[in-house]
């Protein structure tokens, strides 16, 4: 999934650094894709030129931080609405809508899960993804 977004990543410059371990969750694979693909793409198109994503998964959860514009944390909450954009984005010239974030925590509560994100210091966000873990074994034929 990260791979995809390489080369809009490479455009601006962006350093991608990508830690993943093993972790089973259960859950629809189309939906799951879905809500990977929103959050990492999230993270390349709100970035800076020359900055930073980091995707970490673990049994933690799904970890994906960035180095965008600063964000203030009030406006946190309204940015995981359905058609809610930070304050300096108010057209869709990246043909965003403001759906991205609300359809991660869509599927995330679909699937039991907790979507919680902070406001960078320094620019960008911090988001978390942490979903039910399987305790199933899964062998293959």
């Amino acid at each position: 999934m990260v791979e995809q977004h390489r080369a809009p990543a490479a455009a601006g410059s962006i350093t991608v650094d990508v830690v993943i371990g093993p972790v089973r969750v259960l859950g629809d694979r189309v939906l799951l894709t879905q809500l990977v693909g929103n959050l990492i793409g999230n993270a390349v198109r709100h970035n800076v030129d020359g900055g930073r994503l980091r995707v970490r998964l673990d049994d933690d959860g799904l970890h994906v931080a960035n180095t965008g514009p600063v964000v203030d944390p009030a406006e946190l909450p309204a940015l995981f609405e359905p058609f809610r954009r930070g304050p300096r984005r108010t057209g869709s010239a990246d043909g965003g809508a403001g759906l991205g974030l609300a359809i991660l925590t869509s599927i995330t509560r679909a699937h039991d899960g907790e979507v919680t994100a902070r406001a960078r210091p320094e620019g960008g966000l911090d988001v978390r993804v942490a979903l039910p873990m399987s305790t199933a074994r899964i062998s293959t034929p």
